[in-house]
């Protein structure tokens, strides 16, 4: 893990984060928590677009459909999401709550930033540019990967 800090509901806190994130050539992978439902303070991914040239809409696709096994039809109030920044850092942004962090972590990131899957490969292809961190590295940092704590994160911290 190379940073890891809590942003409060705040546009223009989060896009200067994410900016931070995406200029620094140590990271390749930004995981965001929290400020991704449909509420008025929820807005990850409004902070997020800005610095994403290429969505991948299959992420957020996955994500809901493995959700609805837990949480039924409101997995559609989820706006998971990922895309790929202009010097080809991946942002993933999930929900804040401990489930779906560890449902995203486990059953989509983790193995897509392990050399030997393909399509999303920090920096490039897995031949060209395989990533700093392997999946079981990962693994034992758990869901705090470069990541943006939301607002469950903070009330956890503060009980």
């Amino acid at each position: 893990m190379v940073a890891r800090t809590i942003v409060r509901e705040d546009i223009d806190k989060l896009r200067a984060q994410f900016q931070q994130w995406v200029d620094d050539p140590g990271i390749d992978v930004i995981i965001s928590t929290g400020g991704t439902g449909m509420t008025q303070r929820d807005l990850t991914p409004e902070a997020a677009r800005g610095f994403i040239n290429k969505q991948i809409p299959g992420f957020g696709e996955l994500f809901r459909h493995l959700s609805y096994a837990e949480i039924g039809t409101s997995t559609i109030q989820s706006r998971a999401d990922a895309g790929i920044t202009h010097n080809g850092t991946v942002i993933f942004m999930m929900p804040g709550s401990t489930n779906a962090c560890r449902l995203g972590m486990d059953q989509i990131i983790l193995s897509q930033l392990d050399a030997s899957y393909r399509p999303v490969q920090p920096g490039g292809t897995a031949a060209a540019h395989p990533p700093r961190a392997g999946a079981q590295a990962m693994r034992e940092m758990g869901n705090n990967i470069f990541h943006r704590g939301g607002a469950e994160a903070q009330r956890r911290r503060e009980s």
